[in-house]
Formats: structure tokens, sequence, C-alpha cells
């Protein structure tokens, strides 16, 4: 008899409710076992997930958009969890992305990048996850004619934002080491470059009914929505510390 739903039944699982019919006592033997195997199969999928992501991001990510999920993390926990993990090592070592340019301009203009920097610093989850509907509506745009709806675009994103995030992760000694210094910017423009090429690569792959060439144009048509809705942001940010001062 379920427990759940008092169907009858013969297996591991009730027929009618899906409930496990081994069903233990809450107990510390049930947190260990619960504890052990979710930690088991999130990092093997979390393996997975990121083999998959170098190997044949937009093949894996189609994959799991028609429906073949069960060796995936979501991409949306991936995504907090590496995000989560950056934005700590950004803010705890204190990265000024700005450097080069609070060495010029104005003393008004120094004052509000460091400002940005300082609010970017101490809100890098949280920026990071408002690209995300900026990058899906670049994509969305950009190719609507392959099929896919905005929210598969989003998901689409968040993967490929999980890949950058992996990388920045991986490249952060080099923002430690120049930290403060004038090379960070480069650091930053070339991090930009390979995010750049991993997006196209994964579109190129994602989106294989179309050829090398249109996949291109299209991921630059993206990308460039998504560079004028995050300038838009960035001017109305500044506007409004503009209005505070």
């Amino acid at each position: 008899h379920c427990k759940n739903c008092g169907n009858v039944f013969s297996g591991k699982f009730c027929n009618n409710c899906g409930q496990d019919a081994n069903t233990m006592r809450l107990d510390w033997k049930y947190v260990y076992k619960e504890f052990r195997e979710k930690l088991i199969t999130w990092n093997e999928s979390k393996l997975f997930t990121i083999k998959q992501l170098f190997t044949r991001p937009g093949n894996a990510i189609r994959d799991f958009i028609e429906g073949k999920r069960v060796n995936y993390i979501k991409p949306f926990s991936l995504f907090f969890v590496t995000a989560a993990l950056f934005a700590f090592l950004y803010h705890y070592f204190n990265i000024d992305v700005f450097s080069e340019l609070e060495a010029s301009g104005t003393d008004s203009e120094r004052s509000k990048y460091q400002t940005i920097n300082l609010w970017i610093t101490g809100h890098y989850s949280f920026v990071t996850v408002l690209t995300l509907p900026l990058f899906a509506i670049g994509s969305y745009t950009a190719f609507r004619k392959q099929g896919y709806n905005y929210i598969e675009h989003l998901v689409l994103n968040t993967f490929i934002a999980s890949q950058r995030m992996i990388v920045h992760i991986a490249t952060f000694p080099l923002l430690y080491i120049y930290n403060g210094t004038n090379e960070i910017v480069y650091i930053t423009r070339s991090l930009i470059a390979v995010d750049f090429v991993l997006m196209v690569w994964v579109y190129q792959q994602f989106f294989n009914k179309l050829t090398f060439s249109k996949s291109l144009l299209m991921s630059i048509i993206s990308y460039a929505i998504f560079l004028a809705l995050f300038l838009v942001l960035m001017g109305i940010a500044l506007l409004i510390l503009d209005l505070r001062t």
C-alpha cells in the first residue's frame, strides 16, 4: 500500500503517484542516505555537464532543451553555483576593472567609475543575473526563425553564462595578479573576446541548421543587441548617479 495515496501496487515505485515504496523513517540514517545520494548525483551531473559545455556545448544544450535532461544539472543551479563562487572571489579580493579609466578623465568621472566598480564588486551575482535576460533577448531576436521560444533562449544563454563563469574562475589568478594596474583592462578585454568566441561556438552548434557564416552573422547581431541594451542600462545608472550628486 502506498503511504502517499493508498494505491495497492507492486514494485519499487507507486504506479499512481510515483512515490518510492521504501519510505524510511526520518532519522540520522535517512539524513545520511539523502545527503550521500544527492551529493554524489550532483557531483556526477556537475562533472558531466561541465565536460559537455567544453566539448560539445551547443549540441548538449540542444539535447537538454529537447528533453534529454537526466544527466545534466539544471541550468540555473549550475549558473548560481558558478556565479556565486566567482562573485565571492571578485568581492573578497576587491577586483577593480576600471583602473585605467580612473587614471584619466575628470574628478567627477573618476568618482562615477569608482562608485560603479564598488557597486558591481558588492553585487556581482546580481549584475550577472541581470545580463541573462538581455542575452536571451539578443539571441531570441537574431535567431527568431529557428523555432525556439524566449524561455528556451534564456536556458541556452544561462548555460553559456555558466560556461563563461567557469572560464573566468579558471583565469581569476590573472585578475588577482594585475588587480589595481592598467594591465587589468587588457585582461578583461581578452576575457570579453574569449566570451564572444565561446558564444559563437555554442550558437554555431546549437543552431546547426544554419551555415557557419549565417550563424556568425546572427551571433554578431545578437551580441550587438545585448550590448545596446546593456549600455542603455549603464547610461541609466550613470544618470541616476548624476542626479544623486
